[in-house]
Order: structure tokens, then C-alpha cells, then sequence
């Protein structure tokens, strides 16, 4: 099998029926693909090797429920965001008594926003510290592929430059699902589209000459500019 370069957990292989893909994490696998007797010759060959065992069709995967269903988006129903709109946390009272438990349970609801959009946002909110929040999410074929909420690392100086950084964020997220479905064999449809309800972002996206409002944007964000250039993301 094949490792992939853009997900080092990840192996494939092709044959002439079909493809099949390997995820590993520690000793947790899982395998999926099209070809019916690769795959059966592939739990085998690791069954001989490292004793392994085949525990059937994917129900749980490093703590995670995997549940199949017929049920289409026009199926599904909408969820609120567990939050108070426009709620101000600050930082009042006394500290909590036992700071450890307290980063496992943040950590906990870190984890859950693997499988819970809905919760992401409230989740990566802090007493007021000036900084913006990065939020993307990303489809392919109409399915939801990837999301993320988070605060932004830095300070931005203006709105424009906030938003600009979760372009560039977005930006890196769309190229990583592209490069892992080209080296896997699949043509993902370019360029990408790249969506944003900041004008200045959008502008400063577009523009190929560095003037005074891009000046305090540090380089790696412009990015997103050199993409639009080779084709590969619109705006």
C-alpha cells in the first residue's frame, strides 16, 4: 500500500477492480474501498502478521459512533447553537478549586466538536481578550467534509484583516481535502469556491499589489492571493 504524503495515517492501493483505503491510529484500523477481494485479502494478510481482529462493519472508531442512514439533508432538522446571543464572558469569581479537572472537561468538549458543529462555537469562546474567531466549513459534492470554530491565535488590527486570516485558514483546509483526493486517484472539481461576506477581504484577496491597508498582514496569510493566481480557489 501506498502512504499517503498529505495524511501520514492514511494508506491506499489500486487495483484493477477498485481502490482500497487504510486508516490507522495506534492499533485502531480502518478500512473501506470498492474492491471486495482486496479487501478480504487485506484483513487476512493482517490477521497473519499482528493478530488482528476484524470487528465488522464500522460502529465505533476512536470513541466515536459511526451510525448509517438512508436519511437525505431534506430529512434533517435544524439545531440552535447552545448560546446566548451576544453573551460578553468575563473573567469574575473565584478560580475553580480544581484546575485539572477543568482542562480535561474543556478538552472533552474539544474532542465532541469532531461530530458536533453546533457546539463548536460556544465551546471556543473565553472571557473578552480582542480576539476574533476563525469559523469555515467545507462540502464536497453538497456534503458537510470538514468544520471548525476557533479563536485566532493573534490580534487583528481591522475587521477586513480578521477575516482575511480565516480565508487563509479556509484556504489551507480546501487545499488539504484537494492534494488527499488528487494523490488518492480522484479529480476534485477547480477551482475551489471560496466564500466571504467581507468586501475588504475579498479586495485585498484579489489585489496583486501590497498597499497601505495590507501592510500590518503578515505575508503567509496573502496565500489565498497566490492560489486565486494559480487557479486552484475563487472567490
Amino acid at each position: 500500500m501506498v502512504k499517503g504524503k498529505s495524511d501520514h495515517s492514511m494508506f491506499y492501493k489500486w487495483s484493477k477492480t477498485g481502490i482500497i483505503w487504510l486508516v490507522v491510529y495506534v492499533d485502531d484500523i480502518v478500512i473501506t474501498g470498492n474492491d471486495t477481494e482486496g479487501i478480504l485479502s487485506l484483513k487476512s494478510f493482517l490477521h497473519s502478521q499482528f493478530q488482528t481482529k476484524d470487528l465488522g462493519p464500522l460502529k465505533y472508531f476512536l470513541g466515536i459512533e459511526v451510525m448509517k442512514s438512508k436519511t437525505g439533508k431534506l430529512g434533517t432538522k435544524p439545531c440552535n447553537t447552545p448560546m446566548i446571543p451576544n453573551l460578553q464572558l468575563t473573567k469574575e469569581g473565584e478560580l475553580f478549586e480544581d484546575p485539572e479537572r477543568y482542562r480535561r472537561l474543556v478538552g472533552k468538549l474539544n474532542y465532541l466538536t469532531v461530530t458536533r458543529p453546533d457546539i463548536a462555537y460556544p465551546i471556543g469562546q473565553a472571557p473578552k481578550d480582542r480576539r476574533s474567531t476563525t469559523g469555515y466549513c467545507v462540502f464536497f459534492g453538497g456534503n458537510l467534509v470538514s468544520w471548525k470554530s476557533k479563536k485566532q491565535s493573534v490580534v487583528s488590527r481591522s475587521s477586513a484583516e480578521s477575516e482575511y486570516r480565516a480565508m487563509a485558514q479556509s484556504t489551507s483546509e480546501v487545499m488539504w481535502i484537494h492534494n488527499l483526493l488528487y494523490e488518492s486517484g480522484f479529480k476534485a472539481p477547480i477551482p475551489a469556491k471560496l466564500w466571504c461576506d467581507n468586501q475588504s477581504a475579498l479586495h485585498i484577496a484579489s489585489n496583486p499589489v501590497f498597499h497601505e491597508q495590507t501592510m500590518h498582514i503578515e505575508i503567509d496569510c496573502h496565500f489565498v492571493r497566490e492560489k486565486i493566481q494559480q487557479g486552484l480557489i475563487s472567490t
